[in-house]
């Protein structure tokens, strides 16, 4: 384990035994990054793709801000003026680091991801591609404060999640991942809640140990947290696209395509990539329960909200039930940086 993991442990497992004693931090600033949220875009093999660059430069370091990679829920949209937007709710735009919340493909539910695939069409923009080509646009770009390739992190909700997370399964041969933190993930695979590996269309695992932090719900009504076969009928409707090219079983009213049982996900990683040796549980804030795995090569934890639903939790206008406990257990967003190691 390199010593900026250890450092990244020990920092988590410190703030979050001591964090009942602390209000959430405040991430203010005075000196934001595009404010406006005024969209860009970028050619990625032939196609434009839009993305909104923010943040906080606040506090610049020598080697430059960290890049957050921020990945929407699918159909999600990336800011309104209502403030359910990704970017509004979950308040990232505050962070003491350059952020950046690129658009999905187009997809039967407004937009979505590559790891997605259910769903998707035949003639797939290739997003991998995007995150690549969206790292050396932002070395370019000399409006914007200098970044830190070296500390490059991905959080997502939903099929964001499963995109963010799927970046350690499919790595792009340019950059290291330095932490994914997913939040209510959409995990999908062929045959069963539990076909983790790494064929094309399995359940993905990380090719080798990264820093995870994984939250989600134990009641998510979109995601269920046992896993489920995947039968939601407007992406059936849509199945004979693409989907069934993957899954050629899918029919009107089923199909061979399953959600990931998120336990069972989180300890074949744990056991898996990160090569823990041992886990505790112990009863955070007042509905969760974290796991720490110890001994593994890179940080992994995972805190599970007893009866939480499809949410960015402690954030309102995120999901079914948001703004109303238990979902507003504690702030995912401060929490997700306390693990990074993000801070002003």
């Amino acid at each position: 384990m390199s010593s900026r993991q250890i450092s990244l442990k020990l920092l988590w497992l410190i703030l979050l035994a001591f964090h009942g004693f602390f209000s959430p931090l405040a991430w203010s600033c005075d000196h934001p990054i595009n404010p406006n949220l005024e969209p860009s875009t970028i050619d990625v093999q032939g196609t434009l793709r839009t993305y909104i660059v923010t943040g906080c430069a606040d506090h610049q370091k020598p080697k430059g801000l960290p890049i957050i990679l921020s990945f929407h829920a699918g159909g999600g949209v990336l800011h309104t003026s209502t403030g359910t937007g990704f970017i509004d709710y979950t308040g990232l735009a505050s962070a003491p680091a350059l952020v950046v919340f690129p658009i999905g493909n187009p997809s039967w539910n407004n937009h979505s991801w590559m790891s997605a695939f259910p769903w998707m069409k035949s003639n797939l923009y290739d997003d991998y591609a995007l995150v690549e080509q969206l790292l050396i646009e932002l070395k370019r770009r000399s409006e914007l404060p200098k970044v830190n390739l070296e500390e490059i992190f991905a959080v997502g909700k939903s099929d964001g999640a499963g995109f963010a997370l799927s970046l350690t399964c499919n790595p792009v041969k340019t950059y290291t991942l330095a932490g994914v933190a997913v939040v209510s993930g959409a995990y999908f695979g062929l045959g069963s809640v539990n076909a983790f590996g790494a064929s094309e269309h399995a359940i993905c695992l990380p090719v080798s140990s990264t820093p995870i932090l994984m939250i989600h719900g134990t009641g998510d009504s979109v995601m269920p947290f046992e896993g489920q076969p995947f039968l939601n009928a407007r992406a059936l409707a849509h199945s004979g696209d693409f989907w069934s090219q993957i899954d050629p079983s899918v029919t009107s009213d089923s199909s061979n395509t399953f959600t990931a049982d998120i336990s069972g996900y989180a300890e074949a990683i744990a056991l898996g990539p990160e090569a823990c040796k041992q886990s505790e549980v112990e009863r955070v804030y007042s509905n969760s329960l974290r796991t720490n795995w110890m001994g593994c090569k890179a940080p992994f934890a995972t805190i599970w909200v007893t009866g939480g639903n499809h949410v960015w939790m402690g954030h309102s206008q995120s999901g079914p039930g948001s703004g109303k406990p238990p979902n507003m257990d504690f702030d995912a967003t401060n929490t997700i940086l306390e693990f990074f190691g993000i801070h002003p």
